[in-house]
C-alpha cells in the first residue's frame, strides 16, 4: 500500500519509483494487479486521470485488506466482529465430533488463539471481544457450545496459566495483545 496525496506529480513519482525499483533490483510491478483508491472529495475526472498516469484501474474504497479493514473508523466493535465471526465458524465445525482434550486443547490454540494474531499486532482489542474469544474458547472447551451448558470445573484464567503452574498453557489474549503492540516500539 502506498499513500501520497492525490495530485499529477505524486503520481509521476510513483511512475518514477516503480520504473527505478524495476531497473535495479529486475522485479516487475504488476500494475494490472494494482488499483487505485482516492478520497471522496477528489473529483471524478482528476482520479481517472491518475490511475491513467499510474497504470492502474481505479476502484472504491477497499474495504478489506489482509482481512482487516483498509480504512479504521471510530466504531472498533465492527472492526473486530470479523474476528470473533471467524473464531466461532471454525470452531462450530467440531461442535459435534467426539474430540478428546488434547485434539481441543490443539484446535483452541491453533484456531481461537492463532486468528486473531495479525490484527492484534495491529490494533489493541477490545475488553468485550478479549471476554467473547475466552468464553467461545471456554465453552468449547468444557463441551458446551450450542444450548447445552455443561459446569466449568475451572476458570479461564486457571487453564491460561503455564502447564508448569497447572494450567494448560492457553494464552491470555490480553497479554497477547499488549506484548504484540509493544514490539512496535
Amino acid at each position: 500500500m502506498i499513500f501520497t496525496k492525490a495530485s499529477e506529480r505524486d503520481c509521476y513519482a510513483i511512475k518514477r519509483i516503480s520504473e527505478t525499483y524495476s531497473e535495479a533490483l529486475g522485479q516487475v510491478m504488476k500494475f494490472n494487479k494494482s488499483s487505485l483508491c482516492v478520497s471522496k472529495h477528489v473529483p471524478q475526472r482528476c482520479a481517472w486521470n491518475y490511475a491513467r498516469i499510474v497504470g492502474v484501474q481505479l476502484v472504491g474504497c477497499h474495504e478489506r485488506y489482509l482481512r482487516l479493514p483498509s480504512f479504521v473508523s471510530w466504531n472498533k466493535s465492527e472492526l473486530f466482529s470479523s474476528i470473533k465471526d471467524r473464531v466461532w465458524n471454525r470452531l462450530k465445525g467440531w461442535q459435534n465430533k467426539l474430540i478428546s482434550t488434547g485434539g481441543k486443547e490443539v484446535l483452541i490454540k491453533a484456531v481461537v488463539q492463532n486468528i486473531p494474531t495479525y490484527s492484534t499486532s495491529l490494533f489493541r482489542l477490545l475488553s468485550n471481544l478479549v471476554n467473547e474469544l475466552h468464553w467461545i474458547s471456554a465453552r468449547f472447551w468444557w463441551g458446551s457450545i450450542r444450548e447445552k451448558h455443561k459446569l466449568h470445573w475451572g476458570s479461564w484464567r486457571k487453564l491460561c496459566r503455564s502447564k508448569e503452574c497447572g494450567g494448560l498453557g492457553f494464552k491470555d489474549l490480553t497479554t497477547f495483545n499488549k506484548a504484540l503492540l509493544s514490539k512496535q516500539y
